[in-house]
Parts: C-alpha cells; structure tokens; sequence
C-alpha cells in the first residue's frame, strides 16, 4: 500500500445518465468538461428524455471530442449506468447525477491519490443544497487519507455501515462523489436489476467496497449534489420487501470472511433492520423507534408546538404523541433533512417564522442543547418559549401510526 505509481495521464470516464433534467444539465455538463484534468471521456446516456435534453447533450458532442452521446428507451438509472460502464473505456469511472456538479479540480484530485497510492476507490467530500438555498458540507466519519481494506481490522470496515438506530454515521454509499477502478466495479454493477429503483447504489457500492483492497478519502467538499423531486437517483415511493431482498441478495455473498468479524456484521444486521423498518413504515404504516420518554411535564397540554429535530429523540417525541395527542404538533423542523417520517413532513428552521405557534421543543441530545438553544436565541426566539428535557430512552417498540 502507499506505492508510488510512474506518473501517467489515467484515462478516466465520466458516466452522467440524463433524464429530463434540462434546467440543470448545462451546469453538470460544464462543470465536466471544464476540469482541469482533461484525459476524460464523458458519457452522457440519455435515457429517454423529452425536455430537450438529448438535443443539448448532442451540441456539446458537437464543440468536444471527449463527449460521447448515447440515446436509449427510458430504462432507469440503472440501465443507464450498466449502459455507460459496457462502453466506456478509461480505466476508472466516475459516475454523476445530470441535475448535480463538482468542483473543477475534483477528478484532478482523484486521479492524484490513484497515481500516489494505487487506489481503488476514491470519494470526496459532499455539499448537500437544498431547495430554500441553504447547503450543508457533509460530517465525514473518517479522516482524510489512504485505508487498506485488505486488513479486515480497517477503520474504514467499522463504520462501512450507518447505524441508524444509534443515529451514528458511516461511509456514505453514494456512487456519485465516487472513482472507481473499473475492473473492479464493472461485475458488481452489471449484477444490480434494471428494475431496482430505491437502494440502487447501496446494490453496487457496497459490494464493491467489499472486494476492493484499497480506499482513499478526500475529505473535501468538491461534489455539490441537490435534493430535488424527481431527480433520477431520488428515491420515488416506498421501498418494497422485494427491493430490499435484492439488495441483500447482492451484498450478503461479499460478506465472506467478514462474517467472523463482529462489528461489521452487527452493521449490516442494523443497516438491513433499517431498511426493512423503512419497509415496514411505508408500506404498512408499523414503525420501530428508540422510546424517548415524551417529556410531558414540561410541554403544557394542547398547546400548538413546532418540534425542532427529526433524529431519533424527534422520531420519538412525534411517534408519542400520534397515539396520546398530548399536543398540536403544527411544524417538524430540522436543519439537516427535509424528507417525510411518519407520513410527517420535516421542513427546514425558517418555516418558524411563517407560522403561529405556542413553544418550540427541541429534541436532541445534551451533547448539542446548547448549541442550537443559543442560536434560537441569538436569531430572536425568546427563551421562555424554548422547551426541552434531557432525553431519557425507556426502550424500543414498534408502533402504529396513522
């Protein structure tokens, strides 16, 4: 590990799969074609568009010899990529979302730790944008630097899986932000269904960690990925008992000898109870959550409360109170997600100021009270109406929700 590898110009292969992304596509496209690493070929599958965007996809094959167009029935996002992989040929890929863009040194920078430590599997850093204009840099759980996954022990290998019941982070399995060797990559994608619509990059992510001997993170923000509606790799409807069986189908085999390694076994148990909680909740409305103890002695009887926080103490506190109706809950908030719980919308802090409440409860830990108490403040929320209670868990339960 760590050898130096001869300098040379490594043919990389840019893979964006297009649908009906038009508003966003000359943005993507740009930030590619202007990297400063410049021995790209850039894929673009379009996969059935009807906005406009094969029109403009084939211009920019026009005015640069690196593009190569490929129109194709819709299929997916995941025939797309199957498609650009079978005909790229540079020697690592690069996939990435047509409504997203990077940083113009991103590629630059990955090839730099493949030439310097042979690796296999380079990720940087994220910038998540959401839709009121606010960005986050995501909170990576490793260091900057080289891992050996040839050594099982790795500390890459113990936070490979999130751990959503202890709400404590792992790699993330975005094949976006991602390079990685083709040689290695091309079986476990070709492997993933084309029908496969919800956990399509756990399905090849991870089984590709899982057989690669070498890691590199730059823990830079160089990718900068939207959450929009309808973006090819969001996630439309629920997740079913087939999807997650055919994502266990393709990961389980590359376990093998980490069977025997208590840790990253126990992570994959949590992240399979997880996904299968997912299930549960939106097919069948039955979720499982750490009980919260609800701290009604501090949260007056019928009041209207904005709840801040939608991690497993939030989770908890909302789930609660659909079955006693202790409160009227008239927003959910969260400063880090805006995606739906419980049939529950969660929206980000400024929504506070557009809508009549009574208090606010924030629910989070100790550890961050004081942090988010002094902000409130500090932005004009006066302290009487700030509620909170240290979190204290009774136990986990499965419950019914409406």
């Amino acid at each position: 590990m760590g050898r130096y590898i001869e300098a040379f110009e490594l043919k990389i292969s840019i893979i964006i799969p297009i649908y009906n992304t038009r508003p966003y596509i000359k943005e993507c496209i740009e930030s590619v074609v202007n990297q400063s690493y410049r021995n790209l070929e850039i894929i673009l599958v379009d996969d059935g568009s009807t906005d406009g965007c094969a029109e403009i996809c084939d211009e920019y094959a026009r005015t640069d010899a690196r593009v190569r167009v490929i129109h194709k029935p819709n299929g997916g996002l995941v025939s797309a990529r199957k498609l650009g992989i079978t005909i790229c040929t540079g020697e690592y890929i690069a996939p990435i979302d047509s409504d997203d863009y990077v940083s113009n040194n991103m590629i630059e920078q990955m090839v730099n730790a493949v030439k310097l430590y042979n690796a296999e599997i380079v990720q940087c850093g994220v910038r998540y944008h959401y839709s009121t204009g606010e960005f986050v840099d995501f909170d990576e759980p490793l260091e900057n630097g080289l891992y050996n996954l040839e050594n099982i022990n790795s500390d890459a290998h113990k936070c490979l899986f999130w751990d959503f019941t202890r709400s404590k982070r792992g790699i993330r399995s975005n094949m976006w932000s991602c390079l990685f060797k083709k040689d290695l990559i091309y079986k476990y994608q070709m492997l993933v269904p084309d029908d496969l619509t919800n956990g399509e990059d756990d399905a090849c992510f991870y089984p590709t960690f899982l057989n690669a001997k070498s890691y590199y993170l730059i823990d830079k923000p160089l990718y900068n990925h939207f959450f929009r509606m309808g973006s090819m790799s969001s996630t439309e409807g629920s997740f079913t008992l087939k999807q997650m069986t055919q994502i266990d189908e393709l990961i389980r085999p590359c376990l093998g000898i980490y069977m025997t390694d208590s840790k990253l076994y126990l992570g994959y148990k949590r992240y399979l109870l997880f996904r299968i909680e997912i299930v549960m909740r939106n097919n069948y409305k039955i979720g499982l959550t750490s009980n919260y103890r609800f701290p009604s002695d501090v949260v007056p009887y019928n009041s209207k409360v904005v709840v801040y926080g939608a991690g497993k103490i939030g989770q908890s506190f909302v789930a609660q109170n659909e079955s006693v109706h202790w409160f009227d809950m008239v927003a959910w908030v969260d400063s880090y997600r805006e995606d739906t719980i419980f049939g529950k919308r969660i929206e980000k802090p400024d929504v506070i100021r557009s809508i009549s409440y009574d208090f606010i409860l924030i629910a989070i830990d100790k550890r961050k009270y004081a942090e988010v108490r002094e902000h409130l403040i500090e932005i004009g929320y006066a302290e009487k109406i700030l509620l909170w209670k240290e979190p204290v868990v009774d136990n986990s339960t499965w419950f019914f929700f409406s």
